[in-house]
C-alpha cells in the first residue's frame, strides 16, 4: 500500500485511507511507491510482497511528518530518524516512543499494528 499524508483524509472526526489505485497492481519497480514514506525493505528489495510492518514504517513516517511538518530525516550511520535540522525533538514522550517503535530500520525490530493500536498515545482520550 502506498501510505503517505496525501492519501489520508479526515471525515467526521475519523482518519481514512484513500487512493487504493496502486494496491490492485503489482509494482513494476521499487520506485512505484513514495520513497520518503516507504519502509527500507520496500526500497532495497526486489520483492513485490511485503510484511505488514512495511505499512507500520509508513504510519510512523506520516506521524513524523505530522510532528515536524517535514519528511523523515534519516541518519544513514545509525539507521535511525533524527529531528529536522533546527528543530527540537518531539517533547511528548509518548509520541517519541511511538515513533521509535514504528521507525525501526530492521523489520524484526519494528512494532506490529496490534501493539501500536494499544499504545498509550493512541488510546489516550
Amino acid at each position: 500500500m502506498d501510505l503517505k499524508p496525501q492519501n489520508i483524509v479526515h471525515v467526521d472526526n475519523i482518519l481514512k485511507v484513500c487512493d487504493f489505485g496502486l494496491s490492485k497492481y503489482e509494482f513494476e519497480s521499487k520506485y512505484d511507491e513514495t520513497p520518503n514514506f516507504s519502509a527500507p525493505e520496500v526500497l532495497i528489495s526486489q520483492e513485490q510482497h511485503y510484511q505488514p510492518q512495511a505499512d507500520i514504517w509508513s504510519i510512523g513516517a506520516i506521524l513524523y511528518y505530522m510532528a515536524y511538518g517535514k519528511q523523515p530525516n534519516w541518519n544513514p550511520e545509525n539507521r535511525a530518524w533524527e529531528p529536522p535540522y533546527g528543530h527540537q525533538p518531539v517533547q511528548d514522550p509518548l509520541v517519541r516512543d511511538l515513533l521509535m517503535k514504528a521507525l525501526q530500520y530492521y523489520l524484526e525490530d519494528r512494532s506490529v499494528l496490534e501493539i501500536l493500536k494499544h499504545h498509550p498515545y493512541t488510546t489516550r482520550p
